[in-house]
């Protein structure tokens, strides 16, 4: 594996990104109070625990094709990272937890107080196969709309 240092991370987290969500497209700014009530609900403990375990069984998943490594966090992992190990990150980390994606050079973010994980790569094969792992896993992938100029071309 390549070295995941904070030169490389940052220059990850300045390529395309999409987000892995509960919900299917970004809310438009006049839904905003709306959308901080729903975000409060989520975030209640028995709610949030559903989505971190859906979150999980994604990540899982995109393990069984691509090494998954954390990165940049107190527990650094050996490749590949177990299955108990990214359940027990994502369930009960504090903070945000940095996934790396080899071979396809791809970081994925997940913040601890937020219910999506984000993720930088330019690597099709993995963002059309996450796409179908969100979706069996009742998740969303989409792309920000300040982000969508970075990808057209």
């Amino acid at each position: 594996m390549n070295e995941w240092d904070a030169d490389k991370i940052e220059a990850l987290t300045a390529q395309p990104y999409w987000i892995v969500d509960i919900l299917p497209k970004q809310v438009p700014p006049d839904r905003s109070r709306q959308y901080a009530a729903a975000e409060k609900w989520f975030l209640k403990e028995e709610n949030l625990r559903k989505i971190r375990t859906a979150q999980a069984e994604v990540l899982i998943k995109l393990n069984c094709y691509f090494d998954l490594n954390a990165v940049g966090f107190e527990e650094e992992t050996n490749i590949p990272i177990t299955p108990e190990q990214l359940e027990r990150m994502i369930a009960k980390g504090k903070g945000v937890l940095q996934i790396a994606a080899e071979p396809a050079e791809t970081l994925i973010t997940l913040d601890h107080g937020d219910t999506y994980f984000t993720v930088y790569s330019t690597s099709e094969e993995l963002l059309e196969l996450l796409r179908k792992l969100a979706e069996g896993s009742g998740l969303y992938v989409w792309q920000p709309a300040d982000n969508q100029s970075q990808t057209e071309g």
